[in-house]
């Protein structure tokens, strides 16, 4: 059954990914195209989960340079660790299995990662950063690449510029 948490766990994932592609970090490149490939992974949300399930050690390790954005990441995984039995979650199940239990429940709606985000965007430091993307260095020679992710290089790329090119056109004409 779906719900309102996987929803959730998927924008985290995407924030996660977009983290490691483009945000200064200590990884390198080998280190980075590895974290990058449990998205595409052939065992579907196994590598996501475990690498969620890690808590905020996932985030510790890939070493990201501006504070604000990893104290968001590690509160974020510190919550979901809970989904995937960090150590933060049977540590909490041996103490107050009703709190473990409300920490799950919590995770089935918006507001803690709402109230995460807000408080983020509102702190001084977070307003005052400057720094934007990094094109931060994959290997992307095909020995490294997934079966997944060479069908999607392949087929992506023209549609891609298919679609350039007819919405260029058009503009020509309108």
């Amino acid at each position: 059954m779906h719900n309102v948490g996987d929803d959730l766990e998927s924008f985290v994932h995407v924030l996660t990914w977009a983290a490691i592609k483009y945000a200064r970090n200590d990884l390198t490149p080998v280190n980075r195209t590895r974290h990058l490939r449990k998205f595409d992974s052939i065992f579907g949300g196994d590598d996501k989960a475990e690498f969620i399930g890690m808590g905020m050690t996932a985030i510790v390790r890939i070493g990201l340079n501006r504070k604000p954005f990893s104290a968001v990441l590690k509160a974020i995984y510190s919550g979901f660790g809970h989904r995937y039995g960090s150590t933060e979650q049977l540590k909490l199940e041996d103490e107050d299995e009703a709190a473990a239990e409300a920490e799950l429940k919590k995770l089935e709606t918006h507001d803690w990662l709402y109230n995460i985000l807000r408080n983020a965007l509102e702190d001084s430091e977070w307003k005052a950063a400057t720094d934007g993307r990094v094109d931060q260095e994959v290997l992307e020679d095909d020995k490294y690449l997934t079966n997944r992710q060479k069908s999607r290089k392949k087929s992506m790329i023209p549609e891609y510029e298919e679609e350039l090119n007819s919405n260029a056109k058009r503009s020509r004409r309108g």
